[in-house]
């Protein structure tokens, strides 16, 4: 259904969730050492949010050109293939890291901010079905063009919807473990 590292990361950033909030939970004096300044954690997480959208849709592009680009299709097919994986993998990475970001101002604000959790959940949304949409479907019409494709056509929306759900509940999951550990 979907793969191994999406399902592990799932389950990793959901126990990075439970631990920020337990330990600030338990903490006495947590962020006082460190003294994060709201508006610069804020001012990160932008950055990094642009930065994971500018790569991700780099990537996207040159998995698409890819294919038209190859004169032999096993080619293409590869360099699709390969490009893709990066992308999967730049997608979840910056997921992961916009969460984290995310915890963290929330944790300097000393409340709960909505807009990052939405930002990050609107983030892997987009990817998610611009790949399940937009990138398998050209890439299965393409193997069907050159009749490379044989059997039934695989169902990626299906997927794409359950792996939306599951990144909501974990993001969900996380702001409401900031918002039990900071309300001592």
């Amino acid at each position: 259904m979907f793969s191994l590292f999406s399902l592990t990361l799932y389950i990793l950033i959901a126990a990075i969730g439970l631990i920020m909030g337990l330990s600030n939970k338990q903490a006495i004096a947590n962020l006082q050492v460190i003294k994060p300044n709201p508006p610069k954690v804020f001012r990160l997480f932008l950055i990094l949010f642009a930065a994971g959208i500018v790569i991700t849709l780099t990537l996207s592009y040159f998995a698409t050109n890819s294919l038209t680009s190859a004169d032999i299709p096993d080619e293409g097919s590869m360099k699709f293939e390969n490009f893709k994986s990066v992308m999967l993998f730049m997608q979840n990475l910056f997921f992961l890291a916009l969460i984290v970001i995310a915890n963290i101002y929330s944790l300097a604000r000393k409340g709960v901010s909505p807009v990052p959790y939405l930002l990050t959940i609107a983030f892997y949304t987009f990817f998610v079905l611009m790949d399940a949409h937009y990138l398998s479907d050209y890439f299965v019409i393409w193997k069907k063009s050159l009749r490379l494709l044989h059997g039934e056509l695989p169902d990626f929306h299906s997927t794409a919807w359950i792996k939306c759900g599951l990144g909501a509940c974990v993001t969900i999951f996380n702001a409401v473990m900031m918002w039990w550990g900071i309300r001592k």
